[in-house]
């Protein structure tokens, strides 16, 4: 024996250490491949049913109003439960995909039973959004609570899941600021990936003020190269009122693309455009377009941008005679808008109050009142 234990240490000293670390790091893969297995939620019973076995009555369609009435009636206790459905089985499956090109799919390399457990848990996982989007009031600070750190952390398609809930009752919390960063940061590469961030910039949309802290992480996605990510993020810096100067350059190719494009950056643009000759340069060229919508927000625009619009002026006074109310009413707001520097419209915005029964009559009396307020006594409304 002792003969050949030198032997033995001098076969296995010709393998450098790299490769005995190597080996090392494939059994422990092979481990955690073959052993994990999904989490496991704490056994609530009601009925002798547990909670998870009403959710899967929900999948077969077995008492549909009975088994979400009995689960809401668990009470805040069946939250952390249900959250932790959302949670990914096997999340080496999610490590695999970004290893793998993006029209690949790692679950199409596995057995059957793996992929019939993945597909189970997303069945389950669908169940739970619709469960929590509809859940009693009093669940959604528990909610939030169990749902942010899926956002912080979590896998694609955890985050997608956690963000669909989250949607239908967005709430004020510097938590969700760091969680939606997380999110508006993760690399595009796949489907999951752009459904993910689109629902993220819904989000971050709904949230007003507090969301402006993501300025950074929104502007990179203005020109995304994908229509749905473009368009969210555009009307996202328009909702939050991001910063004029940072957003118009990357606004740009959006506004000289097709009418949908145009219609969607033209809209952020009325929001928070700058005061630069060149944004009102747009502004002015939409009010001429054939569709309303951009003619409209080509008003509302001139009419944000105040007295430094004022050399626009002439461009606005054909549009109070627009065939479209809401494109009358926009210029008219916009005039007024303008302050008293814009008294060469008074006429016609007379003209317009006396001959305009549809309503825009009162907005056209606003904005002489905001334009001379001496007049404000001589008018007489028809």
């Amino acid at each position: 024996m002792r003969r050949f234990e030198p032997a033995m240490f001098k076969f296995l000293r010709r393998f450098p250490s790299k490769v005995w670390l190597f080996l090392g790091g494939i059994f422990v893969c092979a481990g955690w491949f073959f052993l994990s297995e999904p989490s496991k939620a704490p056994e609530l019973t009601v009925q002798g049913k547990t909670l998870l076995s009403w959710v899967d009555s929900l999948i077969l369609q077995e008492k549909r109003a009975e088994a979400t009435q009995v689960i809401h009636n668990m009470g805040v206790g069946a939250i952390r439960p249900l959250v932790g459905e959302l949670r990914s089985p096997y999340p080496w499956l999610t490590v695999l995909n970004r290893w793998l090109p993006p029209h690949r799919d790692g679950l199409d390399y596995l057995p059957a039973s793996f992929q019939d457990i993945v597909e189970r848990h997303s069945r389950r996982a669908e169940q739970v959004v619709v469960l929590m989007t509809h859940a009693p009031a009093h669940w959604r600070d528990a909610m939030v609570e169990a749902l942010i750190p899926i956002l912080s952390h979590g896998h694609v398609a955890e985050r997608n899941w956690a963000l669909r809930i989250l949607i239908t009752f967005p709430t004020q919390m510097a938590d969700h600021v760091a969680a939606l960063r997380a999110c508006l940061r993760q690399p595009v590469r796949r489907e999951g990936d752009i459904i993910m961030l689109v629902n993220a910039l819904t989000l971050a949309r709904s949230m007003g003020e507090l969301a402006k802290a993501l300025e950074p992480d929104v502007l990179p996605w203005l020109g995304h190269e994908d229509r749905r990510i473009r368009h969210r993020a555009i009307l996202a810096a328009g909702w939050l009122g991001l910063n004029g100067e940072s957003c118009f350059p990357k606004l740009k190719p959006s506004l000289e693309g097709s009418p949908h494009d145009r219609r969607i950056a033209l809209q952020t643009l009325s929001k928070i455009a700058p005061p630069k000759e060149e944004c009102m340069i747009y502004l002015t060229e939409a009010l001429k377009d054939p569709d309303e919508d951009i003619r409209r927000y080509g008003a509302e625009g001139l009419g944000n941008l105040r007295e430094s619009a004022i050399s626009h002026l002439e461009a606005l006074l054909p549009l109070l005679r627009d065939p479209s109310m809401g494109v009358r009413v926009a210029a008219a707001t916009a005039l007024g808008d303008m302050g008293p520097k814009a008294k060469e419209a008074l006429p016609f915005l007379h003209d317009a109050m006396n001959n305009d029964f549809s309503g825009v009559g009162q907005e056209c009396r606003m904005a002489i009142e905001k334009i001379d307020p001496t007049q404000i006594g001589q008018i007489i409304v028809r």
